[in-house]
């Protein structure tokens, strides 16, 4: 396959699956505190991708400085993409419906009632049962598509990696400096490449997450 078929095929393909694996996730739909550090689950994870996408973006211009994915396209049409995709992830986060159940914490009627996950049965505070979102799969469909996230990633950054260099003599010149084209000559997009290596990092933990997910630890249905 040509390179540039290739190259600009692999950085679609990641923003695509990210978009999809972040609406799929149940960890976005929990508003249990203190998920990640400081914020709630669905704020925590949300920012991840946020971080992911706007690395992703400046990959995408040191892309452009090499090659365009169309000829005839303006120097700054990678706009368009950040565009098109915050909103996106926007309306994901603010639209949703988070859950946090933590009903059995609960003891006076009226404030189980106006919680959203639970009912008051028996002079008790229940969780309700609420069926799975079809926007989450599975954890088996989502173990895939995190696999295949992390395979584009790690295959984008070394592509350009072996193509991309100016050789030398000097072994920090050869392996760090003069990758990328070359970060004396051009270091805001050589810098952009490196820092693809944080994308491959948060990937690589978003798969963990999903490994050891289980809907209790972030406050979810059983079910889910």
């Amino acid at each position: 396959m040509n390179n540039k078929i290739l190259r600009w095929s692999l950085i679609s393909f990641g923003l695509l699956l990210n978009l999809i694996n972040y609406y799929i996730s149940p960890i976005r739909l929990s508003s249990k505190k203190k998920c990640f550090s400081f914020f709630k689950c669905n704020t925590g994870i949300t920012i991840l991708y946020l971080i992911i996408f706007l690395l992703d973006i400046l990959f995408i211009i040191y892309l452009n400085s090499l090659d365009k994915p169309f000829e005839k396209l303006p120097n700054l049409w990678w706009l368009i993409i950040p565009i098109i995709f915050l909103p996106l992830i926007h309306s994901v986060y603010s639209y949703s419906k988070y859950y946090n159940f933590t009903c059995n914490k609960i003891k006076k009627e009226d404030e189980c009632l106006n919680n959203q996950d639970c009912t008051y049965q028996l002079n008790l505070c229940s969780n309700k049962f609420i069926i799975k979102p079809n926007s989450i799969f599975s954890k088996n469909n989502r173990t895939i598509i995190n696999y295949i996230i992390i395979i584009i990633y790690l295959a984008s950054f070394f592509i350009e990696y072996t193509n991309n260099y100016i050789p030398s003599i000097k072994p920090l010149d050869n392996y760090i400096y003069n990758r990328f084209g070359s970060i004396t000559k051009q270091p805001y997009f050589a810098s952009f490449a490196w820092l693809k290596i944080i994308s491959i990092i948060i990937v690589l933990y978003i798969f963990k997450i999903n490994n050891d997910y289980m809907p209790c630890k972030y406050n979810l249905p059983s079910n889910w």
